[in-house]
């Protein structure tokens, strides 16, 4: 179209020039030379009108993966003049992608503002950074296009969603949730009142202590001294060799999904969690329990990469220290280290109770899925301690956003 107006002006303009030479009269030179001037002044309204102009975002945030959610971006305008037909458009980064593939035209008011509204959709957890918008706009005679990028961070947290251990337990199978059903239970059951504490959220609302709230206005609750209370360490190895597939359908990805599902189900049956990831800042949440510590813990697995080259055993203090018989050991990896299986075979024979959640990464290579089998030096070294051990493999039919974790080895109670 924009040739076809550009074709219309000079052949206005020649055919005037062409008449005042034929009739003499020089006031068609100066029409000519008006019509001429129209493109550059068009091209000059419309740079202009990209000046001035500021933008903000809004967007909820920490959202689930998959999850969508809408983002808001309100510009504004400096100067005395409207502005006109307007396209607005974020440049996100891999694995965020737009819902609505349109952008609608919108117009900026003198002093005003102009909001314009989408939809997002992250396809995996991660920490992610909008860093700009793309402004747009056309000159007044439609001939040009212009196009500004502006400054405007937001970070969006994306949680991991856990797998669903409950559905796996009408599969036939080992229950994975076996660890936490046979090593923990509800604080305070079978127990005596040891005082009372403020209120936690995730504290079961029939331990509220209402005398207390009575005196001071505040929710406390009975606390109890259970012998048998659980602390689970998750231990997260983010080796290099976890990042095997695309995108969401990735070893590590699996294995990130896995663990949310363990600090879950632990904080569920009022279980003590903690978190250490093997990155390099080195990544730990402390012990706790409840709905805000979980949410801690997803935040942490938001975050956490596969770009450590050193392997799992070789960092110390990640299995954290003690062993006791109310204490467990989740460790969940792609590595079949060798080094890896001695380490927590010893550990096992200190009497912690360990389980292993390890992801066979050759079934998200094509040229392998029909071989998913785990090494035996590996997993049979395992198994000899009395090691739990849940194996990850890559559904042969993988869909959106419904993987299941595939159970397939044996010493599971």
């Amino acid at each position: 179209m924009a040739h076809i107006k550009v074709t219309a002006i000079f052949t206005t303009a020649f055919f005037m020039i062409a008449a005042g030479t034929v009739s003499n009269s020089w006031q068609l030179y100066y029409m000519a030379a008006i019509v001429l001037a129209l493109p550059a002044v068009s091209l000059a309204i419309g740079r202009l009108s990209l000046n001035g102009i500021a933008v903000t975002r809004e967007a909820d945030s920490p959202i689930w993966a998959e999850q969508r959610t809408p983002v808001t971006l309100t510009l504004t305008a400096a100067g005395q003049w409207p502005r006109l037909c307007f396209e607005v458009r974020d440049i996100l980064p891999r694995y965020l992608h737009r819902v609505e593939p349109e952008t609608p035209l919108i117009d900026i008011i003198v002093g005003g503002s102009a909001v314009a509204r989408y939809w997002i959709q992250p396809e995996k957890r991660g920490r992610y950074q909008i860093e700009h918008a793309e402004i747009s706009t056309r000159d007044p005679m439609g001939l040009f296009t212009f196009r500004k990028r502006i400054r405007a961070d937001t970070e969006l947290i994306v949680y991991p969603v856990p797998f669903d251990l409950e559905g796996i337990a009408h599969s036939g199978g080992p229950r994975p949730h076996a660890m936490m059903r046979s090593t923990s239970t509800y604080r305070g059951s079978e127990a005596e009142a040891d005082g009372v504490r403020p209120y936690v959220p995730g504290d079961p609302l029939r331990r509220i202590h209402w005398k207390t709230v009575a005196r001071t206005g505040d929710l406390h609750v009975l606390e109890f001294a259970d012998a048998r209370a659980v602390e689970v360490h998750i231990v997260l190895d983010c080796h290099n060799g976890g990042a095997v597939g695309e995108g969401a359908d990735t070893a590590f990805e699996y294995l990130v999904r896995a663990a949310a599902a363990v600090a879950h189900d632990a904080i569920q049956k009022q279980a003590t969690v903690s978190l250490a990831a093997t990155t390099e800042d080195g990544d730990l949440v402390e012990r706790g329990s409840g709905t805000e510590h979980l949410m801690a813990i997803l935040s942490a697995l938001a975050r956490v990469e596969p770009t450590q080259t050193v392997r799992l055993a070789r960092h110390r203090g990640v299995f954290g220290t003690g062993a006791s018989h109310t204490r467990s050991l989740a460790v969940l990896t792609a590595d079949a280290d060798p080094e890896q299986a001695q380490r927590l075979a010893a550990a096992t024979a200190e009497g912690l109770s360990v389980t292993v959640i390890w992801c066979d990464s050759r079934s998200f290579r094509p040229e392998t899925t029909s071989r998913r089998l785990m090494p035996e030096n590996y997993t049979g070294r395992l198994n000899a301690a009395g090691v739990r051990v849940i194996s990850l493999q890559r559904a042969s039919t993988h869909e959106d956003s419904i993987v299941p974790i595939i159970p397939v080895s044996h010493g599971y109670s």
